[in-house]
């Protein structure tokens, strides 16, 4: 199977996560997408957040680890994902149009909402967002 690398972020404030919504699924996930040819996950994972919610001044705090699941590409091709995802905080209020549409839910609002793989991610890694 193929394989392909995505990198996003795990914004907290007020003891929220903020999620992109997959409206056509009626699920949500982490704001992240597909590291382009010369970036380097870090990269990707700012542009993406950006792009995806709009906030336009964020920065890395660390990095939380990389989720694998099975996915399939915009053109059909099946593959299997690394998610490159990063604790990352919000620093200003630049904000543009988000390309999706989002929600800040709490750890317990968001896990029956997600895919298995990110929930046992956000579980393994939630100690680390408080």
């Amino acid at each position: 199977m193929k394989k392909a690398t995505s990198a996003g972020g795990i914004v907290v404030e007020n003891g929220k996560i903020l999620f992109t919504k997959l409206t056509h699924v009626g699920k949500i996930t982490f704001p992240k997408g597909h590291i382009e040819a010369g970036e380097t996950p870090e990269e990707a994972a700012l542009r993406e957040f950006t792009e995806e919610t709009g906030f336009q001044d964020i920065k890395i705090i660390k990095k939380l680890g990389i989720v694998t699941k099975p996915s399939i590409e915009r053109d059909g091709t099946r593959v299997t994902k690394d998610i490159h995802l990063y604790l990352m905080k919000i620093t200003g209020d630049s904000k543009s149009t988000p390309e999706e549409e989002t929600v800040w839910l709490t750890i317990d609002e968001a896990l029956p909402l997600m895919v298995s793989q990110e929930v046992t991610f956000l579980e393994s890694i939630k100690n680390e967002l408080v």
